[in-house]
C-alpha cells in the first residue's frame, strides 16, 4: 500500500509539473495578443475554458479522500475566477458601450457642421465660385457616404469582441 501511495505522490508531483509548465507557457503570450482590454479578457476566458476541461478531469479522478479537500477548495476558487472574469468582462462592455455612445456624438456632431456648410448661401454667383462650391458640395456628399460605413465597420468590430460567433467559439 505504501508503494501505491508514493506511486500516487509521484503522478500528482507530475501533474503539478505540467499544471506549472503549461502557466509558464501562458505567461509567454505575444504582446500581439495582447493588444487591448478586452483581448486580454477573452483570452482569459478562453484559458478559463481550457482549465475547466482539466478541473472536471480532476473532480472525476479525486477518489481519495486527501484529493477532495483540495478539490472542494479548486472548485471555490473556481467559481471566485469566473464571478470575477464575468463581472471584468460587464465592466469592460460598459466601457466600450461609452465608447460607443461617445462616438455617435460625434458622428452627430459632424453632421451638423456639414449640414451647415451645406446651408451657407454662396455669395457670388460668378461660375469659378460656383464650380468652386460644387466641388465641395462633391466632396461632402462622398464625406457622408462613406462616414456610416467607417463607424459600423468600426461598431461591427467592438460587437464582434463581445460577442463572438458560435463558429469562433468552437475553433
Amino acid at each position: 500500500q505504501d508503494d501505491e501511495n508514493v506511486e500516487k505522490e509521484d503522478e500528482e508531483e507530475d501533474e503539478t509539473q505540467e499544471s506549472a509548465d503549461e502557466d509558464e507557457k501562458e505567461d509567454e503570450l505575444p504582446q500581439e495578443m495582447m493588444s487591448g482590454p478586452q483581448d486580454l479578457i477573452q483570452l482569459s476566458m478562453r484559458v478559463m475554458a481550457e482549465n475547466e476541461e482539466r478541473l472536471e478531469q480532476l473532480r472525476v479522478a479525486a477518489v481519495n479522500e486527501p484529493i477532495d479537500p483540495q478539490i472542494e477548495e479548486l472548485d471555490a476558487k473556481w467559481g471566485q475566477l469566473e464571478k470575477t472574469m464575468d463581472e471584468k468582462a460587464k465592466k469592460q462592455f460598459i466601457a466600450s458601450r461609452q465608447e460607443l455612445y461617445a462616438r455617435i456624438a460625434d458622428m452627430k456632431e459632424q453632421a451638423q457642421q456639414l449640414r451647415q456648410k451645406i446651408m451657407t448661401e454662396i455669395e457670388s454667383s460668378d461660375i469659378p465660385t460656383v464650380n468652386v462650391a460644387m466641388q465641395n458640395q462633391e466632396m461632402i456628399e462622398t464625406h457622408m457616404a462613406d462616414l456610416p460605413k467607417q463607424e459600423v465597420g468600426g461598431l461591427q468590430r467592438t460587437l464582434d469582441e463581445f460577442f463572438p460567433k458560435k463558429n469562433d467559439e468552437t475553433n
